[in-house]
């Protein structure tokens, strides 16, 4: 009977037991109005019958925005308001920095410049990828006022 299937795990990759949740928690915004937030509800259910994959509302979920740690670009962590979610490409206790790994700060000029970058370690080939991130900067001065002396 495909309506009282049991849940199970299809692939458990050894090297990243954390993968697997148990329980998936989610908040909703306060400015978001019910009927939104009941359709998001009908999806979850969804979900949770065709996956296995469960989820818990968390009523009491959001953080304060005025104790609350300030995150450039990401977003407090409603586990650990204290620390942020980061957009790919950033890090960083407040999201301001380029993450850690490959990459690199590169300075942008005026004339056309190339960048080189080498991947992997020439050995077999692998499922993992990685992300290397680049920072651009423009260096740019410029004056408020000249005087003739």
């Amino acid at each position: 009977d495909p309506t009282n299937r049991t849940k199970r795990q299809a692939f458990k990759d050894t090297r990243y037991p954390a993968t697997i949740w148990k329980t998936v928690s989610y908040s909703f915004d306060d400015q978001l109005d019910e009927r939104r937030k009941e359709v998001f509800r009908k999806a979850v259910k969804l979900w949770e019958k065709d996956t296995c994959i469960d989820f818990s509302e968390n009523s009491t979920g959001g953080c304060d925005p005025m104790t609350s740690k300030t995150c450039y670009l990401g977003f407090p962590n409603p586990r650990d308001c204290s620390r942020c979610v980061c957009p790919s490409g950033y890090g960083g206790s407040g999201c301001s920095e380029r993450p850690a790994g490959c990459g690199d700060y590169l300075t942008a000029t005026d004339e056309y410049q190339t960048l080189v970058d080498i991947l992997g370690d020439g050995g077999d080939t692998k499922d993992e990828f990685t992300t290397c991130n680049y920072w651009i900067q423009r260096i740019m001065l410029w004056t408020d006022a000249l005087t003739q002396e």
